[in-house]
């Protein structure tokens, strides 16, 4: 799948679900719920054990979803995630050397950004997605605020997105939000069930595509 493919998708359902987990059947466990709950936008983090096993089952059980890796820091993960066959990369900080490797394959590469001059530095090195983070120390309206300098940035708020502000996000800009715990917490105490119902919730509350 070509990048623009991957993005469109992203883009289209406006969620992407980070999957964090200390087992691989976990992992699958939680994707398979949000999955459910109308989540098509799969982030399956390297730090939990199994990652790359995780996204290559994710992708047999669910082929209309997008599932990429997470919490990736160097090109040597990227290559590892790719080979899993992971649709894009998520980082916490930009990296020269794993942006290289992600286009060299056509895998969107999305790097977290604190600062405008962050943001410009990715931009110049291609990548067409932004990720906000960590998304709690901005308000959304610190999206129009970039986007007055910056008007060509797209940007994925992740950290502190909650179902109270999720549309906030949306509305004043940002073509996509990135959510973990607030919608996989849930899963230790109350199960797959409760998953999925906080998948709907949020995406019913910002307007993307489910089900």
């Amino acid at each position: 799948m070509k990048q623009w493919e991957t993005l469109q998708k992203m883009l289209r359902s406006q969620l992407t679900v980070v999957l964090r987990a200390s087992s691989k059947e976990e992992l699958i466990q939680l994707g398979s719920a949000v999955y459910e709950g109308g989540g098509r936008s799969l982030e399956v983090t390297y730090t939990s054990p199994g990652a790359g096993e995780a996204i290559t089952e994710l992708k047999n059980l669910f082929p209309d979803a997008v599932v990429g890796a997470g919490s990736v820091l160097d090109s040597e993960t990227v290559r590892h995630s790719q080979l899993h066959g992971a649709e894009y990369i998520v980082a916490p900080s930009f990296d020269a050397e794993s942006a290289k490797t992600a286009f060299r394959y056509q895998t969107p590469y999305i790097p977290g950004c604190m600062s405008l001059s962050e943001m410009t530095v990715a931009l110049e090195h291609g990548c067409s997605l932004i990720k906000l983070f960590p998304g709690q120390h901005f308000t959304p309206d610190f999206i129009k605020a970039v986007k007055g300098p910056l008007p060509q940035v797209s940007i994925m708020p992740t950290g502190g997105v909650s179902i109270d502000n999720a549309a906030k996000w949306i509305e004043r800009g940002a073509v996509c939000v990135g959510v973990g715990g607030e919608i996989t917490n849930v899963f230790r105490d109350h199960g797959a069930k409760e998953v999925t119902k906080q998948t709907e919730n949020f995406l019913r509350t910002i307007g993307g595509a489910y089900k």
